[in-house]
């Protein structure tokens, strides 16, 4: 069976794998942070007891959340809302202003893994409460780099595939 379609529209596929990993990343960690906290309260609240580590790894799972799941919102044009230029803009001006977005994407996805490398090598010891490295948190400053990277090369080929309308008619409220 022949492939149908351009290059690029071929590629989809490659790009849409990793969206959905480190979207069931981020909602595994998010579980799991809400169940460890559940599990404390619990305790607490049937024995008067505590759990030492609870706090530390929801903590470390808020950092997977966070870092990971902040490259899952760009395809969906959650990150950035200066909609009212954004929205107004021509066809062409549209499109270099979403190849230069997804530069700025790459750019941070290579920040990323640059910094939070070296940021886990300069973290040394254990955590006091778990007995283990906190380079296991540290460790998703890199790898959201890595899906930062996946999305912003994805709007640099693909600029189409970002929506054009405002947050309004996205359904997401103004801050």
């Amino acid at each position: 069976m022949a492939a149908t379609g351009t290059g690029v529209e071929r590629l989809a596929p490659f790009f849409d794998w990793p969206r959905r990993v480190a979207t069931g990343l981020s909602v595994a960690c998010l579980a799991a942070m809400m169940l460890i906290y559940l599990g404390s309260l619990a305790l607490r609240l049937t024995t008067h007891t505590d759990l030492s580590w609870a706090s530390t790894i929801a903590t470390w799972l808020f950092m997977w959340v966070v870092f990971v799941g902040s490259s899952v919102v760009i395809r969906t044009a959650g990150l950035f809302a200066v909609d009212f230029l954004v929205t107004k803009l021509p066809g062409r001006s549209f499109t270099l202003y979403v190849r230069l977005l997804g530069a700025v994407f790459v750019a941070t996805g290579v920040s990323f893994i640059v910094f939070g490398l070296e940021f886990m090598r300069l973290t040394t010891g254990l955590a006091p409460s778990v007995g283990v490295s906190p380079n296991w948190a540290n460790a998703a400053i890199p790898v959201s780099g890595v899906f930062f990277i996946l999305e912003g090369l994805y709007l640099v080929i693909r600029p189409k595939i970002y929506p054009r309308q405002s947050a309004e008619e996205r359904g997401i409220e103004a801050a």
